[in-house]
């Protein structure tokens, strides 16, 4: 059930940006990966088990690789 949460949202992540010109791109990218922030915090607060915390920080981290055009 957890792999398909975490499909979900990278799959909500694609959706929300394709099309977009680079700057609208940009943004949504940018707002997307603070949710993703979000979401982890609440994660390890929730205590939810390690291998979903560490999937919600690998799609933030790809969010943010991309952000920063590695």
């Amino acid at each position: 059930m957890h792999e398909r949460i975490l499909e979900g949202i990278e799959n909500r992540t694609v959706a929300e940006t394709v099309g977009l010109k680079d700057e609208a791109r940009h943004e949504a990218l940018y707002h997307r990966w603070q949710q993703l922030w979000g979401m982890t915090e609440l994660a390890m607060l929730l205590g939810l088990p390690r291998v979903q915390r560490e999937a919600l920080q690998a799609h933030r981290d790809r969010l943010r690789d991309e952000l920063q055009g590695v």
